[in-house]
């Protein structure tokens, strides 16, 4: 016997796995969680005061990100701005004489 019908005796052997059903209990938990989640949690973060510790939080970040973003964009486009007023004095510039 080859190798190969081996191999398919062995795969006909093994039993399929069984697909696992989805629990009525955990799928009422699950629907719960989801719930409070969306619609429950901002108000008790807003009574407990957590919500405006993340929302100061998350405003100093963004406005930090969003400094680097636009310092590293304004370097980039003056950089650019640099490059094509010193690539006119270039050798390449044909407004130069020959043997400049």
């Amino acid at each position: 016997m080859s190798r190969r019908a081996k191999k398919k005796k062995k795969k006909k052997k093994k039993k399929k796995k069984k697909k696992k059903k989805l629990s009525p209990y955990w799928l009422a938990w699950h629907v719960l969680l989801v719930l409070f989640f969306g619609i429950g949690l901002r108000p008790l973060l807003e009574w407990s005061g957590l919500y405006t510790v993340y929302a100061s939080f998350a405003a100093a970040w963004q406005e930090r990100w969003g400094r680097g973003f636009t310092e590293r964009r304004r370097r980039e486009i003056e950089r650019k701005q640099r490059r094509t007023r010193y690539k006119r004095f270039g050798p390449e510039d044909p407004r130069l004489p020959k043997k400049w």
